[in-house]
């Protein structure tokens, strides 16, 4: 039994296409955001890392902008079907939010809060991905806390 919709693509177009975006967001916005948004979480944002900090964030910010720019017409990144780009990206943008909001977060003056002014085609995306049904059965309870 195959997952409906498929989340790999239905042709080996489609799949070559989620692929290279599950590829692009493991390999260039994955680290970026571990970089800025670990040291915030640990509160191990100081004068000594601050700069790498800072520069991890700007390049998220740089993937984000990226991705908003390459988002096609749809519901989802890649169309009016959710795939498994649309689950790889998601937590990472979440993770930013999450992270941004921090006190600690604030001096860094990333500019990404609020999501709708800076990267308004995302942030409607991340609306559609938190209306599917489950999702509130899927996000962290510790971050509901802060």
């Amino acid at each position: 039994m195959h997952p409906t919709p498929a989340l790999f693509g239905s042709t080996a177009a489609e799949t070559g296409k989620i692929m290279q975006w599950v590829s692009e967001c493991d390999n260039y916005l994955a680290p970026a955001v571990e970089g800025f948004t670990l040291p915030i979480y640990f509160g191990q944002l100081n004068d000594s890392t601050r700069s790498a900090v800072l520069e991890a964030g700007q390049n998220a910010l740089a993937e984000l902008s990226r991705v908003e720019e390459r988002y096609e017409r749809g519901n989802y990144l890649l169309g009016d079907s959710i795939t498994a780009a649309d689950i790889c990206y998601y937590p990472l943008l979440l993770g930013v939010l999450r992270a941004a909001g921090k006190p600690a977060a604030a001096s860094l003056e990333l500019g990404v809060l609020p999501l709708e002014k800076r990267f308004p085609r995302l942030a409607a995306w991340a609306k559609r991905i938190e209306a599917l049904p489950g999702y509130e059965k899927t996000y962290p309870p510790h971050w509901r806390a802060g």
